[in-house]
C-alpha cells in the first residue's frame, strides 16, 4: 500500500531525529564514569604509587576528576625494613575537551586541587581523532616545556625527573633550534634535529581494536594508535569520549643523548586503564 505524503514526512522526520543519536552516540558514558588507571612498571622504590582509582563528574561548566591511590613508603626510622600506607587523593578539573593541545599526565596528578586550562588529564582534544594520512598538529605529552604551574603542583619526585629532563634538553635546545654554541657529534647532531623536529607533533598512526574491561565484561572498542616515533597514545575512537586507554614510550628511538632519561621516564609515566563502570 503506497505511503501518504503525511505518513512519508513522518517517516522522513524520525529518521532525522534517529540519526543524529546514532552519530553521537557514546561508546563510554562520559559522566559518572569510574575508571581504573594503573602504572604499566611498578618499581621496588621508595614510593610506590597502586592503581590510581577515578571518579568522573561532567558538568555544563566543568569536567572533574576526583581520584586516589594508596603510597606505600618505607619508614625510614624503623629498625627493620617496614613500610606504611597511606592515601593520596586530589581533584583535576578542566572546562572542555575541546582547544587544548597538550596531556597530563596520570604520575603528574599531585594532591588537593588542580585546574587545568590548556591540557587534558586522560583524554585528548577530539580534533585528534580526525587527522588524515600523515596529517599532523602539535601536542605536548607534558615532559618539556610545561606549564610551570601545573610542574610545581607535581609529586616532588616526579617533579625532580622533569625538571632535571628539562635542564638537559635546555643544554642542547633553545626554542625549537639547536643551540650554536654546544659542540655534540654529527650523529648526535642529526638525531637532535629529529627529536625537536617531530616530538611535539602527533599523528594518526594505525586505526585498532582494544579490550578493556567494562563494567565487569571484556569489550572490545575501536581505537586510534595517536603519536610520533617516540611515544604513542592509544585512544577510543569517540569524539565525545576519546579517552586515552595506554600511553608508551619508545626510548630506544630518542638521541643517545636522552636515553637514560627516557628509560626513567618510562618506567615512571607509561600507563594503562585497566577498568571502567558506568
Amino acid at each position: 500500500m503506497p505511503y501518504s505524503i503525511k505518513q512519508l514526512t513522518l517517516i522522513l522526520f524520525i529518521v532525522c531525529l534517529i540519526i543524529p543519536q546514532i552519530a553521537n552516540s557514546q561508546a563510554i558514558p562520559l559522566n559518572k564514569l569510574e575508571l581504573k588507571v594503573e602504572p604499566i612498571h611498578q618499581k621496588d622504590n621508595k614510593d610506590v604509587l597502586t592503581p590510581k582509582t577515578i571518579r568522573v563528574v561532567k558538568t555544563k561548566h566543568a569536567l572533574r576528576l576526583f581520584w586516589y591511590t594508596l603510597v606505600k613508603q618505607e619508614d625510614e626510622e624503623a629498625y627493620y625494613k617496614t613500610f606504611k600506607v597511606k592515601a593520596s587523593k586530589g581533584i583535576v578539573e578542566t572546562d572542555k575537551l575541546e582547544g587544548k593541545r597538550a596531556f597530563f599526565m596520570p604520575t603528574m596528578w599531585g594532591g588537593g586541587y588542580i585546574k587545568t586550562e590548556t591540557v587534558l588529564p586522560l583524554w585528548i582534544d577530539p580534533v585528534f581523532l580526525d587527522l588524515k594520512g600523515s596529517k599532523q598538529l602539535p601536542f605536548n605529552v607534558g615532559f618539556l616545556n610545561i606549564n610551570k604551574y601545573l610542574l610545581k603542583a607535581t609529586p616532588n619526585d616526579v617533579f625532580e625527573k622533569l625538571n632535571y629532563f628539562q635542564n638537559l634538553y635546555n643544554q642542547y635546545v633553545v626554542g625549537y633550534e639547536l643551540r650554536e654554541d654546544i659542540r655534540v657529534s654529527k650523529t648526535n647532531e642529526k638525531a637532535l634535529k629529529k627529536f625537536v623536529k617531530d616530538f611535539f607533533v602527533v599523528g594518526v598512526i594505525a586505526k585498532s581494536k582494544a579490550k578493556l574491561r567494562a563494567n565487569k565484561i571484556v569489550e572490545s572498542y575501536p581505537v586510534l594508535i595517536i603519536g610520533n616515533r617516540y611515544f604513542n597514545l592509544t585512544v577510543i575512537n569517540d569524539p565525545l569520549n576519546p579517552l586515552v586507554l595506554q600511553f608508551k614510550l619508545f626510548h630506544d628511538k630518542v638521541p643517545q643523548l636522552f636515553k637514560e632519561q627516557f628509560k626513567e621516564l618510562k618506567e615512571m609515566f607509561e600507563f594503562r586503564v585497566t577498568e571502567v563502570t558506568y
